[in-house]
């Protein structure tokens, strides 16, 4: 699930069935919340993020339920699924990255 700052939303499924509409692989822009789950029936995923410029924590910013409920109502149920519990910390712990 992708949430785009200007409030629209996309579902995309990684996979390499590109015939079916899968993507091996797929650009996120900034500023734009990603979250991701096993399609139904899966068992098993592989997933990495690379970011540019270079990640650290202190520009992690998480998603909490609260905040991402009021800017996108219509994906209520897989921001109750997904998202950071209210009260849950939603930036990066002290030494989790450089």
């Amino acid at each position: 699930m992708l949430l785009h700052p200007d409030g629209t939303s996309q579902d995309l499924i990684l996979g390499g069935d590109v015939y079916k509409g899968q993507c091996v692989q797929h650009v996120i822009p900034a500023g734009t919340w990603q979250a991701g789950e096993l399609a139904p029936g899966g068992t098993w995923a592989l997933f990495g993020c690379t970011m540019a410029p270079g990640f650290t924590g202190a520009c992690f910013e998480g998603g909490t339920h609260a905040a991402l409920i009021s800017l996108y109502p219509d994906r209520a149920d897989d921001i109750d699924r997904l998202a950071l519990p209210d009260g849950h910390g939603a930036t990066m712990t002290d030494g989790f990255a450089p």
